[in-house]
């Protein structure tokens, strides 16, 4: 008896240091775990309330979805998923949840950029060097051909350039332009990266598709006796990096360290063992001809922007703010979806091809292509073109004018100017599901996001740093959507500034972040004109700012004004 018993000792102590084993010594993978319930049908709400707390950080509550089998990596529409969503916010102790849920931390999303391309943009360093520390491929290529490495030197993250470096990032490759990483840190970056990228074998006199060179592009925007310039020519690239940059286990948060919590990893993988087991027990089609949810939870082209509090108004560090931006204050807005793009020219003549009618003398411009943002539509316009898509999709009419959502007005700049409110007056459901414009406030928080600093949605670098275009200002014509595609706001939304100005919800009254609420703004009553943001291809680089309103009367169609999609969350 004691003999058979000291053997099933024997036998769980071995048990337990292959446990140990695994869990303190060998590499976590990053792929999917054993047995994970697959995508299948779920609660849209369950869905809903799934993003959102990956979005506001509340792991307690993301903890209670994943306990209850929620398959993690569920792609939306958009092709984002909650392990993305976790990158971006920069938030460490979510992105381990998530893994060890099973999230992949490998794949990419539909533009080709994977969570560690991401954690670089937003430069989220904690974050991507756990991510180097899980050994996720280091080399892989987005929709242009760049790495995780071209990205750092081009958004000059030189503490990440470096930990990519030295977990052996490939510095050889050339994305479709014929660029190494060194041609963008040249561009870009500072002598730290440059100096970095020529030691690790980057060629200084590597052509591109255009006969340049990164010696050529520094010559041309520097004084040839530059330090910069010298290093090129030396081709001398120095390593030097404080050691506080080191991607060892001291410079991580208490839970990307394994070794002091060995005996608890070893008894959650114990259960987790145990559970796995009673899962495989149970039939092998239990989940089998399960269907796809019946709601799409964000529409194809659309991005979900979180709900919550941020600053609206003239930054401290905004040196161009007018008085109308002004006071800086705090306001919430709920969670709602926004188009990624303005609605195109393409997208709008399909709505007057199933009947709306222009207002007499009005017409649309002849030689725009059909994937150049819409312009010449007033207000009116964009509210009736937002019906047509509710009714498209089967969804709730947000707009309706004498009760019928069918009639918006074709209004002309000869129909009304400062009396339009009153000569055409809309009545608006805001708890309807289908599309409407965004509030300003609502605008302001996709292309600000959270970050006071954001002076442009990219950030604070102003539009034409370096001679580096950031969106289509003070040019003479515009472009297609999206051709800024490095230059995101808040949550994938592209050409927030910039190319076209948009329409938004708002009447315009300069004072009116004095009066205003604090939780889901609104001013619907006071003012004659409505509210544009973002400026256009005209503006300066003060009309391109987060911040910046202009106005227009709503009847007004102008070359220079276009519109975005919103819709209500939930």
């Amino acid at each position: 008896m004691n003999q058979n018993l000291d053997t099933v000792l024997a036998w769980i102590l071995i048990l337990l240091a292959g446990i140990g084993y695994v869990t303190l010594v060998k590499p976590k993978p990053h792929g999917p775990r054993p047995n994970q319930v697959p995508d299948g049908e779920l609660d849209p709400e369950v869905q809903r309330d799934f993003f959102d707390c990956v979005a506001r950080g509340d792991r307690e509550a993301v903890q209670r979805h994943l306990d209850a089998n929620f398959p993690v990596n569920r792609a939306y529409p958009t092709g984002k998923k909650p392990i993305l969503l976790a990158v971006e916010r920069g938030d460490l102790a979510m992105v381990q949840l998530l893994s060890e849920a099973g999230a992949h931390l490998d794949e990419a999303d539909h533009t080709g950029w994977t969570p560690l391309m991401w954690a670089v943009r937003r430069s989220r360093q904690a974050v991507a060097a756990w991510l180097i520390q899980q050994k996720v491929p280091l080399n892989e290529t987005n929709d242009q051909g760049q790495t995780a490495l071209h990205l750092a030197a081009g958004f000059c993250r030189g503490e990440i350039l470096h930990l990519l470096i030295d977990a052996g990032a490939d510095v050889g490759v050339v994305d479709e332009m014929g660029h190494q990483a060194l041609m963008l840190a040249v561009e870009e970056c500072d002598g730290d990266a440059v100096g970095a990228l020529l030691a690790a074998g980057n060629d200084p006199k590597l052509e591109d598709g255009d006969g340049q060179t990164p010696l050529s592009v520094a010559l041309a925007k520097l004084p040839g006796d530059s330090e910069l310039v010298g290093l090129l020519q030396s081709n001398k690239g120095a390593r030097v990096r404080p050691a506080s940059n080191k991607t060892d286990s001291a410079q991580l948060p208490a839970r990307a360290r394994s070794l002091p919590f060995g005996a608890l990893a070893m008894v959650f993988v114990a259960v987790a063992g145990l559970w796995f087991l009673f899962q495989s027990d149970r039939p092998a089609d239990a989940a089998a001809d399960v269907a796809e949810p019946a709601e799409v939870l964000i529409p194809a082209g659309f991005a979900h922007i979180p709900g919550g509090p941020f600053q609206m108004g003239c930054s401290p560090d905004d040196l161009l703010c007018n008085e109308d931006e002004k006071p800086l204050h705090e306001v919430a807005v709920d969670s709602f979806v926004l188009a990624q793009h303005e609605v195109t020219t393409g997208d709008y003549r399909a709505f007057l091809l199933s009947g709306h009618a222009l207002a007499a003398g009005r017409t649309m411009a002849e030689d725009a292509e059909a994937d150049q943002p819409v312009t010449m539509v007033n207000w009116y316009d964009a509210v009736a073109y937002c019906n047509w898509m509710s009714a498209q999709n089967g969804l709730d009419p947000v707009y309706a004018f004498n009760d019928d959502w069918t009639a918006i007005p074709a209004v002309g700049p000869n129909d009304c100017a400062d009396d339009c409110a009153l000569k055409y007056p809309l009545r608006v459901d805001r708890d309807a599901n289908g599309y409407r414009l965004p509030t300003e406030a609502e605008w302001e928080k996709a292309a600000r996001g959270t970050e006071l600093g954001n002076i442009y949605p990219w950030g604070g670098d102003p539009p034409n740093k370096d001679n580096m275009p950031r969106c289509n200002f003070d040019s003479d014509a515009v472009m297609p959507v999206g051709s800024f595609v490095y230059y995101r706001g808040y949550g994938d939304t592209y050409d927030l500034a910039g190319n076209v100005a948009e329409w938004v919800e708002d009447f315009y009254a300069p004072e009116f972040y004095k009066r205003q609420k604090d939780a889901n703004p609104l001013n619907d009553a006071f003012g004659n004109e409505r509210v544009i943001r973002g400026g256009s291809f005209l503006s300066s680089e003060n009309g391109v700012r987060v911040s910046a309103r202009d106005l227009a009367y709503p009847s007004a169609g102008q070359e220079t004004i276009g519109f975005r999609l919103a819709r209500n969350w939930r």
